[in-house]
């Protein structure tokens, strides 16, 4: 289950966070960091251990996923169900995810993470990744669409639990939500479900947060300072 050690706050939290880290040089970084300011302060998270097939959750303050994610897990900590968002990091170093109106994004870290209030990483620990395999799996959904996430999908979802049965979802194979995106990618690199150690109707992004098939990455200690 994710940790709050595995939590990492942005936004203006995390500068609370920071200022009580060392400054350190750029040059001391590795080439997988990212950079941001704020009040004349320069920040930078190195993200090096986020490796092929971690999974990174986001969390946006009140968003209708997070309500819906209560009701689902209501005996869960809000730290399992306040992402809501989950993508994977591609053999290619970069984000993939699925996003309304958008369908299949390739992005950088530092953008992807842009305007996010939280972010976590997670790996799974019980099989390793094949990078290769992850790209071949990951260019397969290259044509997957995002689910209409109306009342009458949020119902079927919600009745899937419940009967822990998929079938009434009735939504095209291409037709899916970003942690059902992440879900089918990673299951079909590692040849199982990851989240097997679960009661899964359907995969939401606190799933991911709350099975213990994954390994916190934490970030904490990649988290500096810059000199100015």
């Amino acid at each position: 289950m994710l940790t709050q050690r595995g939590v990492l706050p942005l936004g203006s939290y995390r500068l609370g966070r920071a200022v009580n880290k060392p400054q350190i040089d750029a040059v001391e970084l590795t080439d997988k960091h990212c950079r941001f300011s704020s009040k004349g302060e320069y920040f930078a998270l190195d993200y090096s251990d986020i490796t092929p097939g971690t999974i990174i959750l986001t969390s946006s303050q009140n968003l209708p996923i997070n309500i819906f994610q209560q009701r689902i897990l209501p005996h869960c900590h809000k730290r399992i169900w306040m992402w809501s968002h989950v993508a994977i990091m591609g053999a290619d170093g970069h984000v993939w995810d699925l996003m309304p109106s958008i369908d299949v994004r390739r992005l950088p870290f530092e953008t992807f993470i842009s305007n996010s209030y939280y972010v976590a990483a997670r790996r799974f620990k019980h099989v390793p990744i094949d990078p290769d395999l992850l790209r071949r799996k990951i260019a397969e959904q290259s044509h997957a669409s995002y689910a209409h996430f109306t009342p009458q999908f949020l119902n079927a979802i919600l009745r899937s639990f419940a009967h822990r049965d998929t079938a009434e979802l009735k939504l095209n194979r291409g037709e899916l939500l970003c942690s059902s995106y992440v879900d089918r990618i990673l299951g079909n690199t590692i040849d199982r479900d990851p989240l097997d150690d679960l009661v899964v109707g359907y995969p939401l992004p606190a799933h991911f947060a709350l099975s213990d098939n994954f390994s916190d990455v934490l970030l904490r200690n990649k988290f500096f300072r810059l000199r100015s």
